[in-house]
């Protein structure tokens, strides 16, 4: 059985340079180590550009991540000889007809967040939450001797806030990188080294990260790194991760913990596993496993989440008007990005 991989890029439509966010690639580690856990051979793995995922046949593929349009167009549905498998899915917006029929066929949904769970239960699908797959990354064997601390793309107000011995030596990194679409399996390539490479440095170097990405806390968490999580607002994608962790918005930011614990993952390790096992197999056991991740999260307490009217009318863009909305912010809007105010 061959399964796909799912592998982020430049999207040839737009123009030379675009911003990509190689946090996205965590979660292909993420299943990578999954599916290595089963017994998958890496040969039979096959990279799936996810803005390409209609030209694939004869696959299962495991499903993580945002899924609207691709390349301009709805992404459903899929060829008829792939298989998804939905594990870690965050939908943005309204559901689509031809995605019901997806979903109807896969039989199970394991969404990322509360908020697609919900969407998703009312429209009739069988959708639990399992939270993010990076969360079922193996947590490294030891911390490093002269650990760092990380600063990930943090929110400007946040900056008087941090104490200056942690300030003083904190290394400064973001996950908004600028690709050229010159050479695609090259600026691919490259994409997918430099999120290794992130990743390995938050592995081994990392005593503390402080982050506003939702892609850096949950792999960082799972790698058993304390983890600050602090932005301007919350919004739906992070009604899962306040299991976890505090939310810090600009309000907060005055009771922020400097010396955060890291929580004990270890069963929720085991029933993403779990979950993920069964539904590769076709296990009877499957809903009763993503019902067991579902009830774990549902008990938390619930953080306040707010998506301002500005991302709201960009869901709104990328759904109806996909290609003039994503030109418009890798174009016209790029200096506004947390790439382009660090420049």
């Amino acid at each position: 059985m061959t399964f796909g991989r799912l592998i982020y890029g430049t999207n040839p439509y737009l123009g030379k340079h675009q911003l990509v966010n190689i946090g996205d690639f965590f979660q292909t580690f993420a299943i990578d180590s999954l599916l290595c856990d089963y017994g998958i051979a890496p040969d039979d793995l096959v990279n799936v550009q996810r803005d390409r995922i209609k030209d694939y046949e004869n696959l299962v593929l495991p499903m993580v991540g945002v899924f609207t349009h691709m390349r301009g167009k709805e992404a459903f549905p899929l060829p008829a000889s792939v298989k998804p498998l939905f594990f870690g899915y965050h939908n943005l917006s309204s559901v689509s007809k031809a995605e019901l029929l997806v979903y109807q066929k896969a039989g199970f949904v394991g969404c990322r967040d509360e908020a697609t769970t919900n969407r998703l239960k009312k429209k009739g699908i069988n959708a639990y939450l399992v939270g993010c797959a990076t969360l079922a990354l193996d947590a490294r064997k030891q911390a490093p001797k002269s650990p760092k601390i990380f600063l990930v793309d943090i929110p400007p107000k946040l900056e008087r806030f941090i104490p200056a011995e942690l300030k003083k030596d904190a290394v400064r990194l973001t996950h908004e990188v600028s690709l050229s679409k010159q050479d695609m399996p090259d600026s691919l390539r490259a994409y997918e080294d430099q999120a290794k490479k992130m990743l390995e440095r938050y592995k081994s170097e990392a005593g503390l990260v402080i982050t506003s990405r939702l892609h850096c806390a949950a792999p960082c968490l799972a790698l058993g790194i304390p983890v600050i999580l602090a932005r301007e607002y919350f919004d739906e994608r992070y009604s899962f991760i306040d299991k976890f962790l505090p939310l810090y918005t600009p309000d907060r930011f005055g009771e922020i913990d400097w010396s955060p614990r890291v929580p004990d993952l270890t069963e929720v390790k085991r029933m993403l596993k779990t979950a993920f096992f069964a539904m590769v197999s076709g296990s009877p056991d499957t809903q009763s496993a993503l019902e067991a991740l579902d009830r774990f999260y549902m008990q938390r307490d619930r953080a306040p989440y707010r998506t301002p009217v500005k991302t709201r009318v960009f869901y709104f863009g990328l759904r109806f008007f996909p290609y003039a909305t994503t030109m418009l912010r890798n174009k016209w809007l790029k200096r506004f990005t947390v790439l382009g105010k660090n420049r």
